[in-house]
């Protein structure tokens, strides 16, 4: 949610609101709220006070969605979740004059006098001018204008007014007279490519088509010296049928740039597979994925080159790369620390991997803050993750088990260990050497000087959580060692 856009009151009230949906014991105190948001008990009453009002107004059903005095202070969320978070954030939007001067601005500029705009939404000329004054200061406050891919305007408005209408309005339902004309396209696109939408896939590439539409209307094009169309050919037989319809639409010829720009949105967001030329198409951003896993190769401690899909890899890598070069959007999600520093526990090699590689890319010329960073970070951590397997990025973890009970049930423990432990890194020793990290028995041994783990026969779920433990305190050092390397 871009709060800027929002009136002050209602962009605190939705701070205050998703505070409280992420309280995990479902509470928050007063005093804490007026602590967090810099509020007095007079606006902090006003402000639930608000809501309570507000939730009730947006409600589509009979459940009633509240935050509950339960008693003196203390404030518990009724029947609150990220839907009712979602849909007063849209209300929000819409009873804001920040966004209807934004919306005029970017949208409705070249298609409707102010006056015909201001008509229709029963709207006085004072309060609209107002706002049209403050949200010049907030775009430039906002680095509204400010292309990550050092882009015209016009790529950083498209990619700004893309993540407010899909995240906010889905389907772009407001602007219900390019209904029709969007439903065609993507059922042109679906009918060729076979996409099988699923309902979050098809809003996208709506909610995308609508915007693009709408400054396509407006005549507001990209610049045919930013993308370069020479595999044009390529792919335009292809989105012939949709290039037609959006044209008749139009009435007018549509640009070879945009073409272009209609295929890279296909491509970054998935929904068409980058063919064999990618490599000269995009080399810019092809040698930026061949550099991060050169990293990868690097980093690894043990043999496993051969089980890494590399074609895999770089495509993937790539289509993240093409996405930071023409359609980066950031998530409006909070992502706080301590869920980086989650990933970053969970994935220690591949997080010290990428984190030195995005540092590789600052330049004198290029700013990464730190929200980019994050987002950046999780791109990458997230093609590393779905398509390396963790066994051949770390050292092992060997266990030799030696129970008393004979070879049978040495066999079925083994077997019970590789069930529960097939997606990490252990692997289970028929003959005790010097890598040999855990000795695990139902009896100890004065001649075993590394860690014994004794379990029961059989084990009892403490036993299991003693392996885990020490399995854990033991990956801890490894991946200490690895990283001070």
């Amino acid at each position: 949610m871009e709060l800027y856009l929002l009136n002050k009151d209602d962009a605190c009230n939705f701070e205050v609101l998703d505070y409280i949906l992420h309280q995990g014991n479902l509470k928050a105190t007063k005093v804490d709220l007026m602590e967090t948001f810099k509020l007095s008990t007079y606006k902090m009453d006003k402000a639930i006070n608000s809501l309570n009002a507000d939730l009730m107004e947006i409600a589509t059903s009979d459940v009633v969605v509240e935050i509950k005095e339960i008693s003196r202070g203390v404030f518990q969320r009724i029947h609150l979740d990220n839907k009712a978070i979602h849909d007063l954030g849209a209300f929000y939007l819409r009873q804001s004059a920040i966004y209807l001067a934004f919306e005029y601005r970017f949208i409705f500029q070249y298609l409707s006098t102010k006056v015909s705009y201001l008509s229709r939404l029963f709207l006085s000329n004072s309060p609209f001018y107002e706002a049209e004054e403050k949200l010049d200061q907030l775009l430039n406050e906002h680095e509204f204008f400010v292309s990550l891919n050092k882009k015209s305007d016009e790529f950083a408005i498209r990619q700004h007014l893309f993540q407010i209408y899909f995240e906010s309005f889905p389907n772009a339902s407001q602007y219900k007279g390019l209904n029709s004309i969007t439903s065609e396209v993507i059922s042109d696109l679906d009918m060729k490519f076979q996409f099988n939408l699923s309902h979050t896939r098809f809003s996208k590439l709506k909610s995308f088509l609508t915007v693009w539409l709408l400054r396509l209307q407006s005549r507001q094009f990209i610049d045919s010296s930013e993308l370069d169309t020479a595999y044009l050919n390529n792919y335009t037989d292809k989105l012939a049928g949709a290039v037609k319809l959006i044209e008749e639409h139009l009435t007018f010829p549509l640009p070879d740039a945009e073409i272009k720009y209609l295929y890279l949105f296909l491509i970054t967001d998935d929904y068409l597979e980058l063919d064999d030329t990618f490599k000269e198409e995009f080399p810019h951003e092809y040698q930026m994925s061949n550099d991060l896993i050169q990293r990868v190769y690097e980093s690894q401690t043990t043999a496993g080159y051969a089980h890494i899909n590399k074609q895999a890899l770089l495509v993937n890598l790539t289509r993240v790369n093409i996405a930071i070069s023409y359609f980066y959007v950031e998530t409006s999600t909070f992502i706080d620390q301590p869920q980086i520093d989650m990933f970053e526990k969970d994935n220690p090699l591949f997080s010290r991997v990428v984190h030195e590689y995005i540092d590789s890319l600052r330049t004198d010329d290029v700013t990464i803050s730190k929200k980019f960073e994050t987002n950046l970070y999780l791109s990458y951590i997230f093609v590393l993750i779905n398509l390396i397997p963790m066994k051949i990025m770390v050292t092992p973890i060997y266990i030799y088990v030696d129970f008393s009970l004979g070879k049978l049930y040495t066999k079925y423990i083994v077997e019970q260990l590789n069930n529960n432990f097939r997606n990490t890194n252990i692997q289970v020793q028929e003959t005790m050497d010097e890598n040999t990290n855990i000795y695990l028995s139902d009896l100890p041994s004065e001649l075993i000087q590394i860690p014994q783990i004794l379990w029961g026969t059989p084990p009892a779920p403490a036993d299991w959580g003693n392996l885990v433990e020490e399995i854990t305190k033991i990956k801890a050092i490894k991946d200490e060692k690895y990283s001070n390397a």
